[in-house]
């Protein structure tokens, strides 16, 4: 009652609210001093210290799919655990989860650090086996037990993005040891998102699929306990022999498809000759709510079903509705593998559903059981289809019921999580020995990773995300360190984790890179070629800057679009230090490449007059913020030229090695060959090289310093063929393809690349 009349004088989201909680927070509630153990209350079950002890989050101890689903967990598990039920918010069923635990916490509401003192009391006190999170939005507990370094198993139940932010599906992934779903569409529901947002085309290694079977324990709740007699009076039935009963269930939302059900009566009435009676066994429609149940009432009125379609309360257990009833109709938008659809198939009704909306359709599928499927939100062809199975005589096959106990069993589903639960215990075992090493070696930089202030945390990260398979999610841990590179050149490794699996074979790098300056750098006077494509005049002064730490006399070729604009670009580079300067008018096409490649060959290459080339471009990243751009533009220009002619020297004085043919900077970033696949092969077929099939190491943003000999195949891409018009899309084009085969062009003409990295730089 008092929380009602909080939310009604402070509503959510309210500056109201805001301040009263700002204030409560600095000047009263720090003040006041919370035992935490007063959240932890005796359960019913005794402390058997013989047992180890398990977590189980619910985040509400309400009597709805996860939670009903923990309880039951709990229950069964507490024959071989202590089980603590850890509640993050008291609901109707709350004095049901005291039952089968020795201890049931109480979360605080919005206090996550009294949340992160509980658990770590919790594990102090039984040393937890195991955590089990059950529901994606356990979250704040799951990532409270992973600092805490203690085994973890989530259970998710809900699609990417229904729960928001979708990014809580990514973090969940890797805090977890193991993530158990019910269905491959939750799955397809995260591998898109991963791919779509994340641009992870890899499955994660840690999910398992396993439904949850049929919950053998349902609490005395709310809601009506109707016998048969009293259900069949109440929808109307006097002659059920005469009457097909077709069953709908769940709460008034958009999700179960309530509006869906009323559309598939309307197609059944229209095709079915015989007599109908449609029930939706939930709350009924709300009064005042225009949002949904004004049209619904509203539809059920137009198609006519006024005396056909009947709103039964809420009952304590389907089980008697499922006996009068003649089918049951799954008519969620959304539902992964809802408890109801089992208790339908334990009653043998058949089934009917939507394809691509549940995860029950994979199981009807994959059993062959009794169901009628038709396509997504398809209401006219289900109805049509289930019209005539109506027609057809029915007949009692027992086969959805014999699939509930062969497959759907509870005890199976414990079995499951059982064997899952002492996985995850060697999981992170692993994980902590890994842990232990990159904490411990100098190899491990966490300044240069950026994942955080604290190594520890940091290489923690580093190992959850890369024993995933989540390789994207992290940068790379060392400067000449590519995790990708190790994972490509390593791939029997058994913990896909790249510096650990480098450092136990003595190896703490993938590839050579110069810190610059170094001492005393000698440079040979080298007939050197710049080439800028300032397709951005504004960033003119930027450029001369730079090329004022480069040794005097190289030549420098500018191209630009705009030719109004050659007076004033020559201009202002001929007090550089170059020995030549040529403005140069160009399409706008092919970014920076095309220039370079097309528009200077005779310039760079015919003569044979230049041995070493820089080339460099007016890089904004447009699709970025501008902030990104300027800060990646900067950290390029920083590692190949620099802000003193000690760097600039260090950078050109590599070339000394005359086994080196490219020098760019390097790049922390895991980006690999993307949507490039197809181009690089058409490129390396042109060209003569042998197929590329990743590219862990490049010059990402294009700019580098190169020995002409090691590029020169470039020159002689045919404009033609590669040449596309703007806009290019992100990802997938020649341009993005040249830039990626530069290094494997180099070595396929005899030389080596080298990277290079200014201690303190970054983007």
């Amino acid at each position: 009652m008092l929380k009602k009349v909080i939310l009604k004088i402070l509503p959510i989201n309210t500056r109201r609210r805001k301040c009263v909680s700002k204030f409560y927070h600095k000047f009263i509630k720090k003040n006041k001093a919370i035992d935490i153990t007063a959240q932890f209350q005796s359960g019913k079950k005794k402390y058997d210290p013989s047992k180890e002890t398990i977590i189980i989050v619910s985040h509400v101890s309400s009597a709805t799919g996860a939670p009903l689903l923990g309880l039951n967990i709990g229950k069964s598990m507490s024959h071989y655990f202590n089980v603590i039920h850890y509640i993050m918010l008291k609901s109707d069923i709350h004095a049901s989860f005291f039952d089968d635990s020795f201890l049931v916490v109480e979360e605080i509401y919005n206090r996550s650090d009294l949340s992160i003192q509980m658990m770590n009391e919790l594990n102090l006190s039984y040393n937890i086996k195991t955590v089990l999170c059950n529901s994606i939005v356990t979250y704040p507990i799951l990532s409270i037990a992973r600092d805490l370094k203690i085994p973890t198993l989530s259970l998710i139940h809900e699609f990417t993005g229904y729960v928001v932010p979708a990014s809580v599906m990514r973090d969940t992934l890797v805090a977890a040891d193991r993530v158990v779903i019910p269905a491959k569409i939750i799955e397809k529901s995260i591998l898109d998102y991963l791919r779509t947002q994340e641009v992870i085309s890899t499955k994660p290694n840690n999910i398992l699929i396993q439904p949850q079977g049929k919950l053998p324990y349902i609490p005395q709740t709310y809601g009506e306990s109707d016998n048969k007699y009293q259900v069949l009076d109440k929808i109307g039935v006097h002659d059920s022999q005469n009457c097909k009963i077709i069953v709908g269930a769940g709460s008034i939302d958009i999700r179960k498809g309530v509006d869906l059900f009323i559309s598939l009566a309307r197609y059944i009435k229209k095709y079915y000759k015989g007599k109908c009676k449609f029930v939706w066994v939930g709350d009924g429609l709300k009064n005042n709510d225009y949002a949904y149940s004004f049209w619904l009432e509203r539809e059920i009125a137009l198609y006519e079903l006024e005396e056909d379609f009947v709103f039964l309360k809420h009952q304590q257990s389907l089980d008697v509705v499922f006996s009068v009833a003649d089918m049951y109709c799954l008519t969620s938008r959304m539902d992964p593998f809802p408890n109801i659809g089992i208790d339908a198939l334990e009653a043998d009704l058949p089934i009917a559903c939507f394809g691509d909306a549940t995860g029950t359709v994979e199981f009807l599928e994959k059993y062959k059981a009794n169901y009628i499927v038709a396509d997504y939100l398809d209401t006219h062809h289900l109805g049509l289809k289930i019209a005539k199975y109506l027609s057809e005589k029915a007949v009692s096959t027992n086969v959805n019921s014999s699939l509930v106990k062969d497959y759907l069993s509870f005890d199976r589903y414990i079995d499951f999580l059982l064997n899952v639960i002492d996985q995850c215990v060697t999981d992170n075992k692993q994980s902590l020995k890994i842990l232990e090493l990159l904490e411990s070696s100098e190899d491990y930089d966490p300044k240069y990773i950026g994942l955080s202030d604290q190594k520890s945390s940091s290489a923690y990260f580093y190992t959850l995300a890369h024993k995933k398979g989540l390789h994207r999610l992290t940068s790379n841990p060392k400067p000449g360190f590519s995790n990708l590179k190790w994972l490509v050149d390593n791939r029997d490794g058994k913990t896909s984790v790249p510096l650990y699996e480098a450092i136990i074979k003595n190896i703490n790098a993938t590839h050579k890179c110069v810190e610059v300056p170094y001492v005393n750098p000698k440079i040979i006077p080298y007939k050197i070629a710049v080439h800028l494509h300032l397709f951005y005049i504004d960033l003119v002064d930027e450029f001369s800057n730079y090329f004022k730490m480069l040794p005097k006399g190289y030549h420098l070729y500018v191209t630009i679009v705009d030719s109004s604009q050659l007076k004033l670009v020559k201009e202002k580079f001929a007090n550089s230090g170059p020995g030549l300067v040529e403005v140069i008018i160009v399409d706008n096409i092919g970014r920076d490449v095309a220039p370079l490649i097309f528009d200077l060959k005779s310039h760079l290459i015919e003569d044979n007059y230049y041995e070493i080339i820089g080339h460099f471009h007016s890089k904004k990243t447009i699709s970025a913020s501008d902030d990104l751009g300027a800060k990646w533009r900067a950290y390029i220009l920083d590692n190949l030229i620099g802000d003193s002619q000690e760097i600039a020297n260090s950078v050109l004085g590599i070339f000394n090695d005359e086994k080196v043919g490219l020098v760019f900077p390097e790049d922390k970033t895991y980006v690999d060959i993307g949507e490039n696949k197809s181009f690089i092969n058409d490129l390396c077929q042109k060209i003569g090289m042998n197929q590329v099939n990743e590219t862990p190491i490049f010059p990402l943003g294009n700019m580098f310093w190169a020995r002409t000999n090691a590029i020169k195949d470039l020159f002689y891409f045919d404009k033609t063929d590669i040449l596309e018009q703007e806009p290019l899309p992100r990802d997938g084009s020649y341009m993005h393809a040249i830039e990626r085969l530069t290094p494997a062009l180099v070595e396929k003409n005899g030389y080596n690349y080298v990277t290079v990295y200014k201690s303190g730089t970054s983007w």
